[in-house]
């Protein structure tokens, strides 16, 4: 049984998925964030709230004006939504860090600080 599992789970990990390329970006805070946009080279739609995303975007969070708890509460509500892809902006940080499915890495995105 064991090895049934394993093998289930290796051969899970090994299914190939098309990259995610959002064609918004939200960033939700309470203000812009310059160097962000230029290293995501689109607009970046900035809201202190979650209402109105449009499908096919990357939300990112900021988590200097969001808890932790909210973000996911957030998340799991917008999930219930078309799809969409999440990125947090982790306190006093120059990047942003998420993944766009459970199964494959995440990523780091580097940035200016502001």
């Amino acid at each position: 049984v064991l090895f049934g599992i394993n093998f289930a789970h290796v051969f899970k990990r090994k299914r190939a998925s098309k990259p995610f390329q959002p064609k918004l970006y939200y960033f939700i805070s309470d203000s812009e964030n310059k160097q962000l946009e230029a290293t995501l080279k689109k607009e970046v739609m900035v809201q202190n709230h979650v209402k109105d995303i449009r499908s096919t975007s990357e939300v990112i969070f900021d988590a200097s004006v969001f808890s932790y708890k909210s973000i996911i509460q957030h998340i799991e509500n917008l999930n219930r939504q078309n799809k969409l892809s999440y990125k947090i902006l982790p306190k006093n940080s120059n990047f942003i860090i998420g993944s766009n499915d459970s199964i494959n890495r995440g990523e780091v995105i580097h940035f200016k600080a502001n």
